[in-house]
């Protein structure tokens, strides 16, 4: 129950948005465009600061990005697969040199996302910041994702 409150939590940021992956080739930098669809993993650990549990609540969710980006500015729909169903929030923010950072478009809502892409290009991961959950918790969120891959 805990755990799916906490993703849930999370994922309340979600909003199942439109195409966002129409990108426009290389980042002002020179690293890759990062538009399109990324899959991947979300794991968590919620710490109960009260006492009342010793060993943090921890999983794992599927995890989908997808992101648009137009020069330094990336628009990203997410959307978290739990045992209730999808979450879904749309976050905005700016790229560069391979890090970037990006907050929610929702009002009241406090998460941050901060991370970098790999130089190739094929893998992202992030640390989310913010708080999820009641004081009495605090909250792990990371995650890493790549482009799947195209079969023919």
């Amino acid at each position: 129950m805990a755990r799916t409150i906490v993703v849930l939590s999370v994922l309340t940021l979600l909003f199942v948005g439109g195409p966002h992956s129409a990108g426009n080739g290389v980042s002002p930098d020179g690293t890759p465009d990062i538009s399109g669809i990324w899959v991947g993993k979300l794991k968590y650990a919620n710490h109960d600061q009260t006492g009342t549990h010793t060993k943090p609540d921890k999983g794992r969710q599927p995890i989908e990005l997808d992101i648009g980006q137009e020069g330094p500015n990336i628009l990203v729909g997410v959307t978290v697969t739990t045992g209730d169903g999808p979450i879904s929030f749309d976050l905005e923010g700016l790229i560069g040199n391979g890090h970037f950072w990006v907050k929610s478009t929702e009002v009241g809502l406090e998460m941050f996302v901060v991370g970098h892409v790999s130089k190739n290009g094929k893998k992202i991961k992030a640390t989310v910041l913010g708080s999820f959950l009641a004081d009495a918790y605090v909250s792990e969120v990371k995650f890493t994702v790549k482009r799947p891959k195209i079969r023919d």
